[in-house]
């Protein structure tokens, strides 16, 4: 699957799968795929990995049918087209709160190869430029997924205004920083923020525009309601989370078989 298959995909009104991949090994490339996973969410903004790791990572998932999304350090639209040029077939912006914020990553994502002048027309007027030209960057650009993440109170106060910019493909809600602007701090579970995180991916999907939500636990009850509530891009857990879930569970369930002791160690939260 290539960037547009991804979304001729989702426009088709059918739902992908991914998660997050903090690993740069090349072996979880194939682990990646025998999951089923329709595409990998690689994170630069809180994970520190290089351009090279960025490079080989997209190259590798990319060759294996997996689109790899990945989310820049800030919404500097440098580090869009830094991603893209590493092989991304997206990019994800975090924090994202101003139109002219989201324009300025159009041009980087959407409107490729052209900068400065001429990409401020073409963004403004499509038809200022030849047939030719509009044809180009389309075929140029036909990979390349903008998605946003809606993370403050303000990003979703002006949420109908940023999914206006033509370009924009969709939102991933950040429920971290989201719970912290509204002053429900990892209240994940409590009614205002259900409601609130309800809202935004009903919102987003009337103004035609896809919707997530990066979801770390197992709560089968939510991820239900988010679907129900209109997501169509499931963005669950990352290879650290399973990895500490799992090898806590497992070593407690040894400790308490072989030595007999109590098995009740708690993970740590781990917020990404």
């Amino acid at each position: 699957m290539t960037g547009k298959d991804l979304r001729d995909f989702l426009n088709d009104g059918k739902r992908a799968y991914g998660s997050l991949i903090v690993n740069n090994s090349p072996r979880f490339v194939g682990a990646a795929k025998s999951i089923g996973l329709d595409y990998v969410f690689i994170d630069t903004e809180h994970i520190s990995l290089s351009r090279q790791d960025l490079y080989w990572m997209c190259e590798g998932y990319a060759s294996a049918g997996i689109p790899p999304i990945v989310r820049i350090p800030n919404h500097d639209p440098n580090f869009a087209t830094m991603a893209i040029d590493a092989g991304a077939s997206g990019v994800m912006v975090p924090y994202v709160e101003e139109v002219s914020q989201v324009e300025e990553l159009v041009k980087a994502v959407k409107l490729r190869p052209y900068k400065g002048v001429k990409a401020e027309q073409i963004l403004r007027d499509r038809t200022s430029v030849s047939q030719k030209t509009q044809d180009y960057i389309e075929e140029f650009n036909k990979n390349h997924i903008l998605l946003i993440n809606i993370e403050s109170k303000r990003a979703v106060e002006n949420l109908e205004n940023l999914l206006a910019v033509d370009g924009v493909d969709g939102i991933i809600i950040g429920p971290h920083d989201l719970s912290c602007s509204y002053e429900m701090p990892e209240e994940y579970h409590s009614q205002e923020f259900v409601d609130l995180v309800s809202s935004i991916l009903k919102k987003t999907r009337e103004c035609g525009k896809w919707a997530g939500i990066h979801q770390t636990s197992n709560n089968m009850q939510s991820i239900k309601k988010w679907c129900n509530d209109g997501a169509n891009i499931v963005l669950h857990k990352a290879d650290i989370i399973a990895f500490v879930e799992k090898l806590t569970d497992d070593i407690a369930e040894i400790k308490k078989s072989v030595d007999g002791l109590d098995s009740s160690t708690e993970r740590e939260n781990i917020n990404i």
